[in-house]
């Protein structure tokens, strides 16, 4: 969840963990500080466009913006390797590790299918490896995050069906089943 609260002349701005985002995030904004009790980065809140700006970028989404959301099926062809120990993709992390034998936890609304992420390297050179094969399904990605597919993997984005769909269809099963109940009664 994305999310920019105001407090006094500062803001408070909290994120799933994204390397990329944080790393830029650094960059670019004067000011800023990471604030362990917290868990958040606080920056001046003369920034706070920047910092949406840098969301949308990196998310697909900001703290206010309303966007179409999908769920994502992604499949790795090559293995996908990364010395910062974070690996991700349509600005969903999908693998992360603390050193070169520690993985870390894999956020919510990412899940694997089929194969696994790991870490390895050396103490020095430690790296984050998604494996050849594997099978990804990411939940609740926004449409506008869906670009500069890497080249390692393919995607298809999956329909997800609403409720209203789910309803109409229960309906269908179960109108049918009552004709068939009501058959039978007819034949007793």
């Amino acid at each position: 969840m994305l999310q920019i609260k105001t407090n006094n002349n500062t803001i408070e701005i909290y994120t799933p963990f994204n390397r990329d985002f944080t790393d830029e995030l650094k960059n670019a904004i004067g000011g800023r500080k990471w604030d362990s009790s917290k868990k958040c980065w606080t920056a001046p809140l003369s920034s706070v466009d920047e910092v949406r700006e840098l969301m949308v970028k990196h998310f697909g989404e900001s703290d206010i913006s309303s966007v179409e959301k999908v769920d994502v099926k992604i499949c790795v062809n090559n293995s996908l390797v990364s010395n910062t120990l974070s690996v991700a993709i349509f600005g969903k992390t999908i693998a992360k590790a603390y050193g070169r034998d520690t993985v870390a936890p894999l956020p919510a609304g990412v899940s694997y299918l089929s194969g696994s992420y790991g870490s390895g390297g050396s103490a020095k050179h430690p790296h984050v490896v998604v494996n050849k094969g594997s099978v990804i399904m990411l939940h609740d990605v926004p449409m506008s995050a869906i670009k500069n597919c890497p080249s390692e993997i393919t995607y298809e984005i999956v329909k997800r069906q609403s409720k209203i769909d789910a309803l109409k269809a229960e309906k269908v099963k179960l109108l049918a089943r009552l004709d068939e109940i009501n058959k039978e009664l007819a034949e007793v």
